[in-house]
């Protein structure tokens, strides 16, 4: 069964007998998806660079989010905040370490807009591409 409506309303015995699968693409979507598949073909490298950046981005964003969680679970325990030298050391690594990975995101920013912006040379073909 294929239709056009973007969200369709069967009944529940319809569902229960088929796999109902949403995979509208968006003009925006398609543009990107054929702009990584030039950039891919013509420039491995930068796609490849493109990636490795996504990864450090992600990996580091992840990193600092654990560390504001573990963070927040020692201060959270009961007692004298001041007296836990644990905490104060575990305070300390973590300044230490957000603030070498906040130094990490702004290179992997500026990398991104550098990769972005040697991206933007193919960008024509892949608006060629979304209107066929």
């Amino acid at each position: 069964m294929i239709t056009k409506i973007s969200n369709p309303k069967y009944t529940p015995e319809t569902f229960a007998s088929a796999v109902i699968i949403n995979y509208s693409v968006t003009p925006d979507g398609l543009k990107e998806q054929l702009l990584n598949r030039i950039v891919d073909f013509e420039n491995a490298d930068l796609e490849r660079r493109r990636k490795e950046n996504v990864e450090i981005m992600s990996r580091n964003k992840k990193e600092k989010k654990e560390l504001e969680d573990e963070l927040l679970k020692e201060l959270s325990k009961e007692g004298d905040l001041l007296q836990n030298t644990a905490l104060v050391k575990k305070l300390e690594e973590s300044k230490a370490k957000s603030i070498l990975i906040n130094q990490i995101l702004i290179e992997a920013k500026v990398s991104k807009d550098k990769i972005d912006k040697e991206r933007m040379s193919y960008e024509n073909g892949a608006i060629r591409g979304q209107v066929l």
